[in-house]
């Protein structure tokens, strides 16, 4: 059984759609800054480990608040995007 190798074509496209559709990470963590209190009193499960992140892993605390919620992190990082202030 022959599996075809990944086109790097197609990689490279999907890439760059990812890429062009998120926001810069600096600027998501800005509007978390504001939003977060906010955010926890929506969704009042989630706990301070969910919602606090170290230096560099903002992508991991993004999963835990989508898995906590049961929602994808693209939805949870679209959230925060559109959130109202």
């Amino acid at each position: 059984m022959s599996t075809k190798p990944e086109d790097p074509d197609r990689r490279d496209d999907y890439q760059n759609i990812v890429s062009n559709t998120k926001e810069p990470t600096g600027d998501l963590q800005k509007k978390w800054a504001v939003i977060k209190d906010d955010y926890m009193r929506k969704y009042p499960d989630l706990t301070e480990s969910d919602t606090s992140y170290l230096l560099g892993e903002f992508e991991k605390m993004l999963s835990s608040i989508a898995t906590r919620t049961k929602r994808s992190i693209a939805e949870v990082r679209n959230e925060i995007m559109t959130w109202n202030v």
